[in-house]
């Protein structure tokens, strides 16, 4: 037989065995055993996972304390100062009641608010901090009565205010309310009320 003969079959077959090959190969990517086809689908919920995740970039934090006897209240990170231990305050004539007293805090004068009387809560003890805020561009102190550490939230998951909310607060200064027992307050609203314009400009 000429060598012209065996040139197809020799093609033939050369084809044949890539073919083999590149199937035996396609075979070889997919998961064969049970263990294999559980890794694979453990592997693709972890990347499903990871999609959401970019979700829990959108939570914030929230200083809570407490006023009163029990009730739970939060001002965001993002209006928080400064917190300090009680100060000795100077009172002053003539400023309305909710203004506890000024105090010199690193060379500025500082106001301090009665937030209890804001809001309508009973101040049930002594108080034992100041947190140093800044909001609607002012800076002041309000006394708390228990701080209560640091909490995250998703603003989508607030509850809104009823507008029967308890004490004197009005809804407008309320962001929501978080878990159903802690009261955010936005301060941009609150110190924007014309009656409590009595602290320092921010600086």
């Amino acid at each position: 037989m000429s060598p012209k003969g065996n040139e197809k079959p020799a093609k033939e077959k050369r084809a044949k065995k890539s073919e083999a090959l590149t199937s035996a190969g396609r075979i070889s990517l997919m998961p064969r055993s049970r263990k294999e086809q559980e890794i694979l689908r453990e592997r693709a919920e972890a990347l499903a996972r990871e999609k959401v995740l970019p979700e829990s970039e959108s939570k914030e934090s929230y200083l809570l304390f407490r006023l009163g006897e029990s009730e739970q209240y939060g001002i965001p990170w993002s209006h928080l100062v400064e917190v300090m231990p009680h100060q000795r305050l100077a009172a002053v004539p003539g400023t309305p009641s909710f203004v506890t007293g000024v105090f010199n805090r690193r060379g500025k004068i500082l106001a301090v608010l009665n937030i209890h009387e804001l809001i309508g809560v009973e101040n049930s003890d002594k108080e034992v901090s100041i947190i140093i805020i800044k909001g609607a561009g002012m800076i002041v102190g309000i006394m708390v009565n228990e701080l209560m550490g640091s909490q995250s939230y998703d603003p989508k998951n607030l509850a809104a205010p009823l507008a029967s909310h308890k004490g004197t607060l009005k809804s407008d200064y309320v962001i929501g309310i978080d878990r159903g027992k802690t009261t955010l307050l936005d301060m941009d609203i609150l110190l924007q009320d014309p009656a409590l314009r009595v602290g320092s400009a921010e600086g």
